[in-house]
């Protein structure tokens, strides 16, 4: 800001070397008074015109090279958009020894910068009142940069009387009387009036950035201050009407912008609490939400948190002990400690609780808990008043299948019990049927499964089953029962039936074989291990061999006949382990061999 024209200030920076005092613009108007009377009286003399011209050189403000002023700075008028300042402008230190007088103001100003009015077109874009522009970079930089920095400090108690103890190091306030001639509320509302309007931007190079934010407010208390309140951000109202579709202390919203800053993505987190400041911001002892009425009470409302305009893919509400889905689904993990909560029937309420334990009725008016039940527990019911137990070891799942563990030797063991004067006893049944349909021939109707432990997995090592077989006679399917053990092929195939015709049979993996060429030509076997037919080739044999499918652990017990005793001599044979040798002292061609052993103990 300039006291003088750039012309007559440049012109007054040269030709003149006395080291005249800075005057103030009254000292000046004085002297000029003194040294420059009228034409009736004394003479103007080049002494006096040197004096008075010096004295107002030194006096000015010189904006380009710097200097120092007494007194206040006025400038009044329009400033052209190309004035500004080309170097550091520096105002010295001053005091305030009264309060500053600020006519049209409602409050005294030391430094006062003051637009009377502004009626131009500016377009959609803005006109600002005041801008510093910091410009800054280079490979050359350190330090950090601060555009505008405001502090004010508190360094004496003020006056015992003082009724004002506020003390603001930056204010910003905008106001109207008038509006912006909107004719209502809704879709003809008009006008967007706002105190302070910070903001971070990002363009498309800044890459990699740290931390972007509109904001930081800082709290800092030393060792050994204290406060009564302190808070982050102190939100008052001084509202007399509520705004008609909004009336928010905070409120968060996106931009619809369209083109580099913009429209807004959404905020991945509305409210957070983080350390990426450098430490937690909460501690043991901190409230996340909570309430302060300086008189006491309670403050009545019409809701707490409604979240009724959200769809939740995930968790409501979510804690370490307790989540609410978006489907109203509560799970609980935590012991309630309160003394009772009410119910609207069955009782007065609650007299302990277990997170994870079954309710029941220890008395006609008192619902109580059982201890936590395991991951997919099964609970027995305890009688009237007793509390249901828990099958220690016993899981079931959605499947409807129920399984139990016991370290114990011999245990878990199922008890079914009778106790009827009569013949009849305890039943373990088991149904099937294919979806309200007779059972097929070949089905399962029913089976116990074995499985040992083995390679780190249970694995089937035996059955024993029922099994329909043949077609059903009225209500009547004819079954078979079967014992199916397993080889160490990991087959579980060999099997002995006993079918519905009281019929016993054995099925192998693998059948046992003839030799062809020893048992004469395309020789024929049916059966297995067990028992079975022989066929003896042709080709005039005197000799044949069947070999086991499984060789047996010792000599088993076998019987081997002829289906018809031949004209001479009769069949002679010996058993081994793995096979049965068997000869003739004529030709065998087509004779029929029938067999059957039985293993030793031990197999």
């Amino acid at each position: 800001m300039l006291i003088c024209s750039w012309a007559l200030c440049a012109a007054f920076s040269f030709g003149f070397g006395s080291a005249h005092a800075q005057q103030s613009a009254a000292a000046l108007i004085t002297e000029i008074n003194t040294n420059y009377p009228d034409n009736t009286t004394g003479l103007i003399t080049p002494a006096l015109l040197r004096t008075t011209s010096t004295d107002i050189v030194n006096s000015y403000l010189n904006l380009v090279t710097g200097g120092t002023v007494v007194g206040g700075v006025v400038v009044t008028g329009a400033l052209s958009s190309s004035t500004y300042m080309s170097t550091p402008f520096l105002l010295a230190s001053t005091s305030v020894t009264s309060v500053p007088a600020d006519a049209g103001g409602a409050t005294p100003s030391v430094n006062l910068a003051r637009i009377t009015s502004d009626n131009v077109a500016a377009g959609v874009g803005f006109i600002l009142g005041h801008q510093t522009r910091y410009v800054f970079g280079g490979a050359a930089t350190t330090g950090g940069r601060i555009a505008g920095y405001d502090f004010i400090a508190n360094t004496a108690i003020t006056s015992a009387g003082n009724t004002n103890r506020n003390y603001v190091a930056r204010s910003s306030n905008v106001y109207t009387a008038v509006g912006d001639g909107g004719t209502n509320t809704g879709a003809n509302a008009l006008g967007g009036y706002f105190g302070i309007n910070p903001s971070a931007s990002l363009d498309t190079g800044a890459t990699n950035v740290f931390h972007a934010s509109a904001g930081e407010f800082d709290i800092k208390t030393a060792v050994g201050s204290s406060s009564r309140y302190i808070t982050g951000i102190f939100i008052a109202g001084f509202e007399a009407v509520r705004g008609t579709d909004v009336d928010a202390a905070l409120a968060m919203t996106g931009s619809s912008a369209s083109g580099t800053f913009g429209p807004h993505i959404g905020w991945n987190t509305g409210i957070l609490f983080t350390d990426i400041g450098g430490a937690s911001p909460v501690y043991s002892g901190t409230t996340l939400l909570s309430n302060f009425w300086t008189a006491g009470g309670t403050k009545a409302v019409t809701a707490g948190i409604d979240l009724t305009g959200f769809t939740f893919s995930g968790n409501a509400f979510a804690s370490p002990q307790f989540t609410l889905s978006g489907g109203g689904v509560i799970g609980l993990t935590a012991t309630w400690n309160a003394s009772t909560i009410s119910v609207t029937r069955g009782g007065t309420g609650l007299t302990a609780g277990q997170s994870g334990g079954i309710p029941y009725f220890s008395s006609s008016t008192t619902l109580s808990f059982t201890t936590l039940l395991v991951s997919s527990g099964i609970m027995l019911g305890g009688g009237a008043g007793g509390a249901p137990t828990a099958m220690t070891g016993c899981t079931g799942n959605a499947t409807s299948n129920i399984t139990c563990t016991s370290a114990t030797s011999g245990q878990p063991t199922p008890i079914f019990e009778n106790t009827t004067s009569d013949g009849a006893s305890a039943q373990f049944v088991i149904r099937k049927q294919r979806s309200g349909s007779a059972v097929n021939s070949g089905d399962t109707i029913g089976a116990f499964a074995f499985q040992p432990f083995v390679n780190a997995a249970y694995n089937n090592g035996a059955l024993f089953r029922a099994l329909a077989e043949g077609t059903a006679s009225g209500s009547n399917q004819p079954t078979r029962w079967e014992f199916v053990t397993g080889n160490s092929a990991g087959q579980v195939n060999q099997t002995l039936a006993f079918n519905s015709a009281a019929h016993v049979y054995i099925t192998q993996a693998s059948n046992p074989t003839v030799n062809s060429g020893s048992c004469g030509t395309t020789p024929a076997i049916s059966g297995s291990d067990f028992a079975g037919e022989i066929t003896v080739g042709t080709g005039a044999p005197t000799s044949c061999t069947l070999n086991f499918a499984t060789l047996y652990a010792a000599v088993p017990y076998c019987v081997v006949v002829e289906g018809a005793l031949p004209s001479t001599q009769p069949m002679s044979y010996i058993v081994l382990a793995g096979s049965i040798g068997m000869s003739w002292t004529v030709n065998a061609s087509g004779t029929k061999v029938y067999y059957h052993c039985i293993a030793r103990s031990g197999g």
